[in-house]
């Protein structure tokens, strides 16, 4: 990630201050469509789009999730982000039976399939209100100018990206439920080993 080099505040910043952050997420609104605009830089002192705005006109975007029973006489609450279209209030409580439950259905995908929960939930649970997020992303880097850019700066070996990987929200390795894997196998000499392996 490219480092912030105005400091935040200062002058003509408030035209960028999306570039304060790696990765911000808000609630999708329609009037927030882009971080930026074309006519920021005509007044960057007081521009039309002011990405930080879109963070403090938000909600709590956090899903609050309690965590099933542990060795610990009480269950801890956790908070974690998620991104996709996730519910406005979860609905949690006791049980006779099991203690802590969710309801179902707690996280869904953007797709439209819904993840259920691991734990029963309970009867009278409300049905849950989904609301799509936007994941801010700013991908860059700073380029330190040097001897090699005379008469012009290459770009080739230059590129930014990043990468969405699920973190904690499979039970274990998606991959195991494949079928017909393929697994190559490199060798030394002579034509790779192709291996099927079927669960």
């Amino acid at each position: 990630m490219a480092e912030q080099v105005l400091p935040p505040g200062w002058q003509e910043e408030r035209a960028i201050t999306w570039a304060r952050y790696p990765l911000a997420v808000t609630k999708y609104r329609e009037s927030e469509l882009c971080s930026s605009s074309i006519y920021n830089q005509n007044d960057p002192w007081d521009p039309p789009v002011v990405f930080e705005e879109f963070l403090r006109n938000n909600e709590n975007i956090e899903e609050e999730v309690l965590a099933p029973p542990s060795s610990s006489p009480s269950p801890r609450l956790e908070l974690r982000p998620v991104l996709g279209p996730v519910p406005a209030a979860p609905c949690c409580g006791e049980s006779k039976l099991s203690g802590p439950q969710i309801c179902p259905f707690l996280i869904r995908r953007a797709g439209g399939v819904a993840h259920p929960s691991p734990l029963r939930a309970r009867q009278h649970c409300p049905p849950l209100s989904p609301q799509d997020l936007v994941a801010w992303v700013t991908v860059g880097f700073l380029h330190i100018p040097h001897s090699e850019d005379i008469p012009n700066t290459a770009t080739p070996g230059n590129s930014v990206g990043f990468l969405l990987r699920p973190f904690n929200f499979f039970p274990e390795d998606p991959s195991v439920a494949s079928r017909d894997t393929v697994i190559v196998w490199p060798r030394d000499n002579g034509p790779n080993y192709v291996q099927r392996w079927i669960p």
